[in-house]
């Protein structure tokens, strides 16, 4: 999982970099956007309300720091 940001946390955190990473590779090759559930699934992880919410607050936090 992300953890939350705090003062001292390495700016490349692996899982940040790995959700990063999936929307670009579907932009480079000009395929439909992704939504929570396309990353859920891209990531290997099981489509259930649970793990798509994971991701979704993944987002978010992406969204929030820019």
């Amino acid at each position: 999982m992300v953890p939350d940001w705090h003062t001292g946390l390495p700016a490349k955190v692996p899982e940040y970099q790995q959700v990063m990473r999936l929307p670009a590779e579907h932009r480079a090759i000009g395929a439909e956007p992704l939504n929570s559930r396309g990353i859920t699934a891209q990531l290997g992880r099981e489509a259930a309300p649970a793990k798509i919410g994971s991701v979704r607050v993944k987002l978010g936090r992406l969204v929030a720091r820019g």
